[in-house]
């Protein structure tokens, strides 16, 4: 069967390969080189998917008129710590802010806790809103998130139009400034000039005051 193969110079690799050799590389590169909407990069079809899932999810709960857009760095890898998720309970970021803004989780539905966020005219985004890649650094994040930043500041202004963009991660600060030059539609919230740091005791009390008065 295999001798019925005709063979070519390869394009890809340089070297002879069989017609059958050649579709199953051309295959893989096309899958390599897929580009997600959610974090600019590279990725497979499983990444897609997830992306996919998340984004259905968070566009469920965007409220028509936005009151604030909580901006982080990188949509978390564990689901149940994306605050749009339906698994309970509920942990990392999504917990995190949810106890700073003061609205419940315990003992109540899964689609109750979002839908008060949606209804206070609430939405948490990401920067990069698909879960990092096994293996990546700070200095990969860094880059990614200024890489990034173009099509984060479009989609502010043009689709989401909050009226306040409240950072809730150190690991914005690398790109702070850029952001303050941006023109992004709303009021930038920040800490000092800084982010806020839903992992910092002193950083959350401040950012409990502020969301008092969004």
């Amino acid at each position: 069967m295999f001798s019925q193969l005709g063979e070519a110079d390869c394009l890809l690799c340089g070297r002879r390969c069989t017609t059958m050799e050649t579709s199953t590389m051309s295959a893989q590169t096309t899958v390599r080189e897929l580009i997600c909407d959610g974090c600019g990069l590279g990725a497979s079809p499983e990444h897609i998917a997830k992306r996919l899932r998340r984004l259905e999810l968070t566009t469920r709960y965007r409220p028509i008129h936005i009151q604030a857009v909580f901006l982080g760095p990188q949509s978390p890898a564990d689901d149940k710590d994306f605050l749009y998720s339906i698994e309970t309970p509920r942990g990392g970021e999504g917990a995190a802010l949810l106890r700073a803004l003061g609205i419940q989780t315990d003992g109540r539905d899964a689609e109750a806790v979002p839908a008060e966020f949606q209804k206070r005219g609430f939405l948490l985004t990401h920067v990069l809103e698909c879960a990092a890649e096994p293996g990546g650094t700070s200095a990969d994040l860094t880059r990614a998130l200024r890489q990034r930043l173009p099509a984060v500041a479009r989609r502010l202004r043009g689709s989401l139009r909050p009226k306040r963009i409240v950072l809730i991660s150190k690991d914005l600060a690398a790109v702070v400034e850029e952001l303050k030059k941006s023109q992004l539609g709303g009021e930038l919230m920040l800490n000092d000039g800084r982010p806020f740091d839903l992992g910092d005791l002193d950083s959350v009390t401040k950012l409990t005051s502020m969301a008092r008065g969004l």
